[in-house]
């Protein structure tokens, strides 16, 4: 309780200076002294040099200003000569001004080639399961074999992929262990799957699991007619969170009232996953940009990074020219945006009514050492990207380091906004590979929870740890990433299915197709961090926070249809599978539109 305003207004002021780490924590992780890591004293004069010839800028922060100042006013001049002959973008006057007025891009016909042969690629396409792609894809690859024990031992149980593979699946999927076991199958028993999860499947195997899967890719042919790997995109993935927990956060934009979580992730030209973490809903993303890129641990080693407007600052701009990387957003209403100059007596005759703003160089001449320091701090992995950017953040009284890392970013933006409006196949290149991870995000929403798009985990060790998926993918790519959470619980788990014999007990398509319906179920509540049980429920079972599955006979008026998709599972291999014609198996269980969901009532 505050006793006057005055202890208000101080504790709002105190608020404040802590989110700008002008005070800190100790000891703390969350609040401790960002710079703490940052190099300094003889170690910074040792590595002085070797960081500046590795991040290909001068010493001299003089040389630095007179070279962006060159480039800056050059793309000034050929934007302005090339201006009448390029019909995306034009000025004109409003209210007395003069407003860069840049034209959106036509959408490009497929010819009929295109179209002819995706249709004979798609009918050749084989229709499998998602655990046969992930169980072929382990013994092409043997990524399995960088899922090591905790105890670092190197002995390996039998059929160990089998049971790493099921685990992968049932987080992958959001369905948990259940639907995964198999008593008369040693590798998919409830016991071994359970120890496998707890001993083998942790975020640094994931991490090494995943580098070995891109590197797997790229060595494929095809996969560098995509590209080469120096191109990725970032961009957020949300869920929603239906359970309380203090690391979710509110996104009015996007899911109004309810609390939701952001999976941020990296994807390169390859169609390869190279980095994601979970972030709270409400934080922006150019906060953690930095942390995706520099903290990616494959062998691939973009350097043009590719974004929405939600991830570009000028802070963002200037750290990414610092780390020798090009950054190239795509912002929204570009001709609006504020354009920079470095000499003010310049012509550069139509735009001169938009290039109305100064960079100040002084800043950047009088902290680029500090700047340097930063950024070698930063390639070296001395200090976290989250907590420098939470650090350098441009609100009210920033930094003077900030400061001056915003107006290298100005420049920087600045002549990335000229490119950008100037050359038309710029603005396709960022559009296409931004395309890319949309499909991506529309893969991992059909194998994770059934497009429900919910998370049902209280993150207790917060969310800053890494998300995973298992998925299939176009043609050649199968990914795995970082484990999205592990025992979650998800809202169509259960255990048994009515099956008739001899066939799968429901399998997840990599081609999605319908099945028949196998009946209704029935949830009662939930149980955050657990598994999801199918046997009739008892009396401990029917309380707050307890689950329990039943068939459903009209006990409840609320009815909210699931998706078309399966259950992934391992096929019943004693009885054999009736094959149809086409040699696809012929799938007699898996959920329908006729399964139901009711919510457990306080």
């Amino acid at each position: 309780m505050f006793t006057d305003l005055s202890s208000w207004r101080k504790s709002v002021r105190g608020r404040k200076t802590l989110r700008r780490r002008d005070i800190f924590i100790a000891p703390s992780v969350r609040h401790a002294d960002a710079r703490l890591g940052l190099l300094c004293g003889s170690a910074w004069n040792a590595a002085r040099p070797t960081i500046c010839r590795s991040l290909g800028h001068s010493l001299s922060a003089e040389e630095t200003v007179a070279a962006l100042s060159r480039e800056l006013d050059q793309t000034y001049r050929t934007v302005v000569a090339n201006l009448p002959s390029n019909p995306g973008a034009r000025v004109e006057q409003l209210d007395g001004k003069d407003d860069l007025i840049v034209t959106p891009l036509d959408k490009l016909d497929e010819p009929d080639s295109l179209v002819k042969l995706r249709a004979e690629v798609n009918a050749r396409l084989p229709r499998v399961d998602l655990p046969e792609v992930l169980l072929e894809i382990a013994a092409r690859t043997e990524f399995t074999s960088k899922f090591t024990h905790v105890s670092e031992r190197e002995s390996r149980m039998q059929d160990l992929p089998t049971s790493l593979c099921a685990n992968l699946i049932g987080e992958a999927c959001n369905i948990g262990l259940e639907p995964l076991t198999r008593n008369d199958v040693p590798a998919l028993r409830r016991a071994r799957l359970s120890w496998v999860s707890q001993n083998f499947i942790r975020n640094e195997t994931l991490v090494d699991a995943n580098a070995c899967l891109v590197a797997e890719q790229n060595r494929i042919a095809l996969v560098h007619q995509w590209g080469g790997g120096e191109v990725a995109s970032a961009d957020g993935l949300r869920f929603v969170v239906p359970v309380r927990t203090l690391h979710a956060g509110p996104n009015p934009k996007y899911f109004g009232f309810e609390r939701c979580v952001t999976y941020y992730n990296l994807v390169s030209d390859q169609f390869t996953g190279l980095n994601a973490i979970v972030i709270p809903g409400t934080l922006r993303d150019s906060l953690y940009l930095l942390a995706v890129v520099l903290e990616q641990q494959t062998e691939l080693h973009p350097i043009e990074i590719m974004t929405d407007t939600g991830a570009y600052t000028d802070v963002v701009f200037g750290l990414f020219w610092l780390l020798g990387y090009r950054f190239c957003p795509r912002i929204a209403d570009i001709g609006g945006a504020r354009y920079w100059r470095i000499d003010p007596s310049a012509d550069y005759g139509s735009l001169n009514g938009i290039a109305r703003h100064r960079i100040n160089t002084k800043l950047i001449l009088e902290n680029w050492d500090d700047m340097l320091r930063l950024a070698g701090s930063l390639k070296l992995g001395m200090v976290q990207a989250a907590s420098i950017m939470k650090t350098l953040r441009i609100d009210d009284r920033p930094t003077k380091l900030a400061q001056a890392v915003a107006e290298l970013g100005r420049t920087d933006k600045t002549i990335h906004a000229l490119t950008y409006i100037a050359d038309e196949n710029k603005r396709r290149r960022t559009l296409t590979q931004l395309n890319r991870g949309e499909d991506r995000h529309k893969l991992a929403r059909a194998v994770f929870h059934g497009k429900r798009g919910e998370l049902r985990q209280r993150y207790r060790g917060g969310p800053g740890g890494s998300v995973g998926r298992v998925g299939p993918g176009r043609e050649h790519h199968y990914s795995v990433e970082h484990s999205l959470h592990q025992r979650c619980f998800g809202s169509a788990c259960w255990r048994r299915l009515c099956h008739p014999a001899g066939g799968h007990r429901a399998a997840f398509p990599a081609r999605f197709r319908t099945h028949q319906s196998t009946g209704a179920l029935c949830l009662l509540g939930s149980r955050v961090g657990g598994e999801g049980s199918a046997s009739t429920p008892s009396q401990s079972d029917r309380r707050p926070g307890g689950c329990s599955l039943m068939p459903a006979r009209g006990i409840c008026k609320t009815r909210v249809t699931l998706t078309r998709f399966s259950v992934p599972l391992i096929p019943n291999t004693h009885n054999p599978v009736p094959q149809t014609p086409d040699r696809t198996p012929a799938f007699h269980s898996g959920i329908s539109t006729g399964m139901t969901l009711f919510p457990w009532r306080r």
